[in-house]
């Protein structure tokens, strides 16, 4: 009985440290704890805890989704535009799309708000994507195009 033979069995015994047993006990506390307020507790924050990276993730995203927007209908994006046509104008010797381009954006550019620009090449954008042709009633729209509109135009040219 006491695993003396022909070999000593005394190194094939699990010998933890009083550390490792804790850990493993920290680990069921949980279901050893009689009062409920106490598993409640626990619950609370862990679920505390989800939520807040649940949250880091929701912010993540919608910065990302900032950021794609400005890539695709921001000011810097709207000159990309515009220099990617006036070089391709050049470059096919095309004047009178050259200047159709220079006017679209220079009205472009005057007209409606950062907010009203965007949702505008929104719209553009997922008309294209449907197959629809461009309609300049869209713009005139955007624009607000009319007498009095085109006056306050042309005293801010």
């Amino acid at each position: 009985m006491g695993h003396k033979g022909v070999f000593r069995l005394d190194g094939t015994y699990h010998n933890p440290d009083l550390r490792t047993l804790f850990e493993e006990f920290k680990n069921h506390i949980v279901n050893l704890t009689v009062d409920d307020s106490e598993r409640n507790k626990i619950r609370i924050r862990k679920l505390e805890s989800e939520k807040s990276e649940l949250e880091k993730g929701r912010l993540e995203i919608d910065q990302m989704k900032k950021r794609i927007e400005e890539l695709e209908f921001g000011v810097e994006a709207r000159e990309g535009d515009y220099t990617k046509n006036m070089l391709k104008f050049l470059k096919e010797k095309n004047r009178s799309g050259e200047v159709i381009s220079m006017l679209w954006h220079f009205l472009f550019e005057r007209m409606g708000t950062e907010e009203e620009k965007r949702r505008f090449l929104k719209r553009a954008k997922k008309a294209t994507e449907n197959g629809e042709k461009f309609d300049m009633s869209r713009f005139e729209e955007f624009a607000g195009l009319n007498l009095e509109n085109s006056k306050r135009l042309n005293n801010t040219a």
